[in-house]
């Protein structure tokens, strides 16, 4: 319908516009305090003088083109301060009028701008605001400081805003009000609506011809409201490039099942993400989203919902971040060359194991994404939600990582989809430096006995007697004055004396003394003050004993391959790190290895006497106590001192309890390395 436009207050002249007016809505937006303490709602702002409280009314006809709206408000609480155009209606067909009287009593209409500079009366209570549609319409940006509540309205667009100031002194509880009219809807011959008839009458139109719609600041119910957006950086926020997503069913989950139920209240987002869930009584709600095919949630990962609590006079705020699933491919691939570059000709490597830091702590722990490289090297991890990640590796038993150098990882950020490709890890075959062989011997040891070792296969010439390492089983060793260990290496390696430990039930020696063997590559020995099991004047002759070989950084045995420093590689992983563990027992006098010393044992001893590597008949290392190549009665004196003599019970030897010592006892009437029986 069309209305003849009131007094502009146009230099005093009337100008008559045509205008049209459709539906209304409107929403009462409370400002936060613009000092310190305001909390963003009216009823809880400052009442001191020196605080500023405001609210704003926005006009919201759906559909708007042109029009007319007329708010009546308690001018004893609150004053016009302002009135703004909506977008599509920043254009001169835009004007807010004031109604005030004059001393005299006599009303009439004064443009804003010119009432805020100098008033021509006071006000009456009544806002009129003009408007007419000449670019695109839309919605008014709502400040982040403002907190809207509706009003029974129609989501369209907003043509205007009012901004009030509350007044000095006026209570924090106080009830604010405003009525806004509009013609109704379909009633034709409605005059104008305006607040002041043309005629020169001074009639008031009153709500009897016009549809009214009252907001407050302190509404009875609550409302939720949020948007629906895809995260395009993954950080669970609406900022940068995000935007909202439409057509995203958003629900309220009453019975808490986790499905949408069929009386459950349910919203599609509009075409910008947003929803809203109105006249909610106060209370806990539970917010989910359906999440749209082929996105990843960012807000809701474990899927369990937002709860909000709605409370009377509030909307609160709750947001969906949806992102499409992101991935990292790329190849680990054979340095060959060392020369921290995939050259042309290098090929990709398998074994290598790519994961996801997840905790940037330089170590892969369950529950952080991996993939291992396939033959060609290629490996490729996701889904994966955007954001920034940390890319490892661990690489292939033997291999250390040349690209990126030092170990280092990748790092990239991941957008909403993004499919990050080439991605490279360079490894080159460095092996880790291992233990290959154990060696125990005592310096009183004659050459004779060393060679009669070597012969029997049982150990080296110059290292002295075989430890076993297939099992780990702890051998027992009957021999006095064992007070050296001789350690074979698969490559030349930097080692001190005191990287290796000899730790026992009732004492812990470190070696005092390492020298490398000339008569064999990569071997070491060690050598210690004093005998493992003590010697003759030492009450205990046996212990149970555990070798331990430091392999960590920053100090343990330690190989530098192509300007690489690689440790110890001492738990047999394949990687370099940790130490080299092996258990073994030595009992004085225990010729026959049953974990004690008897009259066996002595008897075995007295039927060996005389004999020697010289007159091996009878002859065996094992009855030769002092290793000088000869059984004779300083043999059988130490076995005979020695009885009663047993091995302590089995514990965790003291401060190594990375392995525990256990001892596999032999029958007593055979040998631990023969079948030659020891009796009779």
């Amino acid at each position: 319908m069309l209305l003849r436009a009131g007094d502009w207050g146009d230099g005093g002249r009337r100008v008559h516009k045509p205008v049209a007016v459709e539906g209304l809505e409107e929403r009462v937006l409370m400002a936060m305090s613009l000092k310190a303490g305001g909390s963003g709602y009216s009823n809880l702002l400052a009442t001191d003088s020196a605080a500023v409280r405001q609210q704003k009314l926005i006009i919201d006809p759906p559909e708007a083109l042109a029009g007319s709206v007329s708010t009546l408000y308690d001018a004893a609480k609150v004053t016009v301060v302002g009135a703004a155009p909506g977008p599509g209606y920043e254009n001169a067909n835009f004007a807010a009028l004031v109604e005030v009287q004059s001393p005299a009593g006599a009303r009439r209409l004064q443009l804003l701008d010119q009432f805020l500079v100098r008033p021509l009366g006071t006000e009456t209570g009544y806002v009129q605001v003009h408007f007419q549609l000449t670019g695109a319409p839309g919605k008014i940006r709502i400040p982040d400081n403002w907190i809207s509540l509706d009003v029974d309205g129609t989501d369209g667009t907003d043509p205007a805003s009012i901004d009030f100031r509350v007044r000095y002194n006026v209570p924090s509880d106080n009830l604010f009000k405003y009525r806004s009219y509009a013609a109704k809807e379909g009633e034709h011959g409605n005059p104008e609506d305006f607040l002041l008839t043309d005629d020169g009458t001074q009639t008031r139109i009153g709500p009897g011809l016009l549809s009214p719609a009252d907001s407050s600041n302190r509404p009875t119910d609550g409302s939720i409201v949020g948007t629906a957006f895809e995260d395009f950086d993954g950080n669970g926020v609406k900022n940068g490039d995000d935007r909202g997503m439409a057509d995203v069913i958003v629900f309220l989950d009453l019975d808490r099942d986790g499905k949408l139920g069929d009386n459950e209240p349910r919203q599609p987002t509009n075409e910008i993400g947003g929803f809203v869930f109105d006249d909610l009584k106060p209370g806990d709600y539970l917010v989910r989203e359906e999440t749209p095919r082929g996105y990843l949630q960012t807000t809701d990962q474990d899927g369990k919902g937002e709860l909000v609590t709605v409370r009377e006079g509030r909307r609160e705020r709750v947001s969906f971040g949806n992102a499409r699933p992101a991935t990292i491919s790329g190849t680990v691939f054979n340095d060959a060359n060392n020369n921290g570059s995939f050259d042309a000709g290098e090929a990709g490597l398998a074994g290598g194991v790519v994961y996801v830091d997840l905790n940037n702590n330089g170590a892969r722990e369950a529950g952080e994404p991996a993939a291992t490289a396939a033959a060609t090297g290629a490996w490729s991890i996701g889904p994966l939600l955007p954001g920034p990640y940390v890319i490892r590796q661990v690489p292939p038993s033997g291999f250390v990582q040349t690209v990126p150098a030092a170990n280092g990882p990748r790092t990239l950020t991941l957008g909403s989809g993004s499919v990050a490709t080439g991605v490279t890890f360079g490894d080159f075959f460095r092996p880790v430096p291992t233990v290959q062989e154990v060696f125990v011997r005592s310096d009183k040891w004659s050459p004779a006995f060393q060679t009669e070792l070597a012969r029997l296969q049982l150990g080296d010439a110059v290292a002295g007697f075989r430890i076993p390492l297939a099992t780990r089983l702890p051998v027992l060793l009957p021999w006095i004055n064992l007070d050296e260990v001789v350690v074979r290496f698969s490559q030349p390696v930097t080692v001190d004396a005191g990287d290796l430990v000899v730790r026992g039930t009732k004492s812990a020696q470190a070696a005092v003394n390492v020298v490398p063997l000339t008569s064999s590559p990569n071997t070491y020995r060690f050598s210690f003050g004093s005998p493992f099991a003590g010697d003759g004047s030492v009450r205990f002759n046996g212990d149970r004993f555990l070798l331990n070989l430091d392999g960590d950084a920053p100090n343990g045995v330690r190989a530098a391959v192509a300007g690489a420093v690689l440790y110890l590689d001492g738990n047999n992983d394949g990687q370099p790190g940790g130490d080299f563990l092996l258990p073994f027992n030595v009992l004085e006098g225990d010729v026959n290895h049953s974990g004690g010393v008897n009259v066996s044992d002595f008897a075995q001893t007295l039927r060996r006497l005389g004999s020697g590597v010289n007159a091996p008949a009878r002859y065996s290392i094992f009855n030769d106590l002092d290793g000088n190549g000869a059984i004779n009665a300083t043999d059988a004196r130490l076995v005979r001192n020695r009885i009663g003599r047993i091995l302590p019970a089995v514990q965790t030897p003291p401060a190594a309890t990375a392995l525990a010592v256990t001892v596999e006892r032999q029958p007593a009437r055979r040998s631990l390395f023969n079948d030659e029986p020891l009796l009779g």
